[in-house]
């Protein structure tokens, strides 16, 4: 045996080897599913088109800053009554309630500004100061839209909203 293994080392050639692959199945070819061209009515109603949507709006207002129509202070609408206080030329615009923070919204010849309950009307301390320096909020019932301003510690009559 042993002088088997040695003839066949000593040879000029070596013995051609032979590999044989292990058993691979062939892929699974998948059959070709037809596609489906129209999609099954699900009662939705299709988007508009691009062109559709700029069809139906206008490009702009003339002036984005001008007031809507039909608001107070537009010239269509009348103001509300007792919503301006000639002596602080403030306009109450609208009160509502951050949190537990009630907050005026008024308009000043300066422009618009949020005042909250104060000596000085800020609602933060990084907020520019709105009022005169005399001026104070008192309260601000956000039930009624109104809103007290003292001058002076005075208290000035209530401005509200109608």
């Amino acid at each position: 045996m042993g002088l088997l293994a040695l003839a066949a080392c000593s040879g000029d050639n070596p013995p051609a080897a032979t590999i044989t692959p292990p058993n691979v199945p062939a892929p699974e070819v998948e059959p070709e599913v037809p596609l489906i061209t129209a999609a099954p009515d699900l009662g939705l109603i299709p988007l508009p088109s691009v062109q559709q949507v700029r069809e139906a709006s206008p490009a702009g207002r003339p002036d984005p800053f001008q007031p809507l129509p039909g608001l107070p202070g537009d010239g269509t609408a009348p103001d509300a009554d007792g919503a301006i206080d000639p002596s602080s030329g403030l306009t109450l615009t609208g009160v509502m309630l951050v949190g537990q923070q009630r907050r005026a919204l008024v308009q000043s010849p300066s422009g618009s500004a949020v005042l909250c309950i104060g000596a000085d009307g800020r609602c933060t301390a990084d907020d520019l100061p709105v009022l005169p320096e005399t001026w104070s909020v008192l309260g601000i019932d956000v039930q009624r839209g109104c809103l007290q301003l003292a001058q002076d510690r005075e208290p000035r009559e209530e401005i509200c909203l109608s």
